[in-house]
This record gives structure tokens, sequence and C-alpha cells, in this order.
């Protein structure tokens, strides 16, 4: 997608699946600030009639800010916007354009992102949702701009999350407490067998 030599050499980019990790952390009840990673993507290019002629690999990260509505509640709609980063690397030339140097260059961009969470118990929700990424870039060929690509990002997902993990360690020693059997020893860590100075 996209078009090099002033537009007389049409593109063709290859998709990819790659898994992908979320965080989102709450600054107000209805509203999170949410980062997204990946592992990095590979794509394909092709020239129409010349057939694949390199390849390059980006990671995309995203931050959004996302309002939930009925955050409390069994089922939370949400949609967000963001900005999107896309930083490529590892670019392979082959084939018509075999030898040459290929760039493309790192990219910002908007992200869109809505969905519905569905409670699962008191820490867990079944997410289901749909993202968009824009990712443009200008591509150089020995040094010398010769068109740009489009490698929009676009997703729809489902998946278990857990909400609400405990903040800090002392949170998370007092819910392995709970958890653990009746007349079970209790918890402990190596740092209550240290001495204060460690």
């Amino acid at each position: 997608n996209g078009a090099l030599a002033g537009g007389t050499l049409p593109l063709a980019i290859g998709s990819d699946v790659r898994p992908t990790f979320t965080g989102e952390y709450f600054i107000a009840d209805n509203l999170g600030i949410e980062v997204l990673a990946a592992l990095p993507f590979k794509h394909d290019i092709n020239i129409n009639g010349l057939g694949r002629v390199g390849s390059t690999k980006q990671l995309p990260p995203v931050v959004t800010l996302q309002y939930h509505f009925n955050s409390k509640g069994k089922v939370s709609p949400f949609v967000g916007a963001g900005v999107n980063y896309t930083t490529f690397f590892s670019e392979d030339t082959t084939g018509a354009l075999k030898d040459s140097r290929l760039k493309l260059q790192d990219s910002w961009g908007l992200a869109a992102h809505a969905g519905v969470d569905f409670a699962i118990g008191e820490k867990g929700a079944l997410r289901v949702d749909m993202r968009w990424i824009d990712i443009d870039s200008d591509v150089y060929l020995n040094g010398a701009k010769v068109g740009t690509v489009e490698i929009d990002g676009s997703s729809l997902t489902v998946y278990l999350q857990s909400a609400n993990p405990p903040a800090t360690i002392d949170e998370l020693k007092a819910d392995l407490r709970q958890q653990a059997p009746e007349g079970a020893a209790p918890f402990r860590s190596l740092r209550d067998e240290l001495p204060p100075h460690y």
C-alpha cells in the first residue's frame, strides 16, 4: 500500500500477526491511560509487476486515553484515542532492488480503540475490542526519497484480562494470605528474614 517513483510503481505491503501486550492505569473512575506493546512485526514489500523487492520489521507502541462507560458495572463499553510511534528496522532488499540500500522512516500517527469489558469475578474481565493505528512512512532508496508506504494496523481481538492487580508488595502479600488455606503457615518472604540494612 503506497507507491514509489512518483506513483508509477504501486506497492503491496504484506500483513503480519504478532502477540501484543497492554496495560492500563486509571487516573479517574472512568478514565484510563493504556500502553500497547508488541513483538516486532515483519512485512514483505512487493512492487506490482516486479514481485517481492524487500522486507522490513517494525514496532508500533501506542499510548491511548480511554473513557469507560459504566466502569463499575458488569458490562463496560469504552472508547479511546491516542498516538502511535512506529520505528522501522532490519530493512532488506531482494529481486529487482537487490543490493540497494532501503530505509523506511520512523513515523508518528493517530490511533483509535473501542470495545467492551465483561466483568468476571472481582478482578477479571473478558474484553472484546477493535483497534486502528495510522502508520505512514517515507521510503528512501540509496539515500534518496522515492515514495511513501502505508502500513495501517487494525485488529479485532477477544482476550481475558486482570483488573486492579495489587499495586504494592504489601497488597500482594495480603492477597496471598487471604487465599492461603486455613491453618497454613503464614506467608513470609526472604526480605522478612534479612537484617534492616538490606
